[in-house]
């Protein structure tokens, strides 16, 4: 019998500027609007805050996400405990179905 262990990112409750501007490679930031609570999906969090920021140099701005969160409002240990579940053979409705009884919402086409 095999046992599979899921390295999990936790999310990171601090939340820091960015390194680099991906336009210019400045690292002179401002913030740009108020801090917002968003909501995502996860096991253990349900909302994180997330700020943008304007660099000083070209003026791109940039939104910076707490480690472990991604674009999609999903965790990257959700995604991770996503994919394991597909790979041990669960179809994408046995996921919904299966998180579901968790309480987690997930659809079966983006699953």
């Amino acid at each position: 019998m095999r046992i599979i262990r899921l390295a999990q990112q936790p999310v990171e409750a601090d939340l820091a500027p960015p390194g680099q501007c991906p336009r210019c490679a400045a690292q002179a930031w401002h913030n740009w609007g108020r801090p917002k609570l968003r909501k995502i999906v996860d096991v253990n969090v349900t909302h994180v805050t997330t700020q943008r920021y304007r660099c000083k140099r070209c003026g791109k701005t940039v939104t910076a996400r707490p480690k472990g969160v991604g674009r999609s409002g999903r965790s990257h240990s959700f995604m991770a405990l996503l994919g394991v579940r597909y790979a041990l053979g669960l179809s994408h409705r046995g996921i919904e179905t299966a998180l579901g009884l968790f309480g987690h919402r997930v659809d079966h086409v983006s699953s």
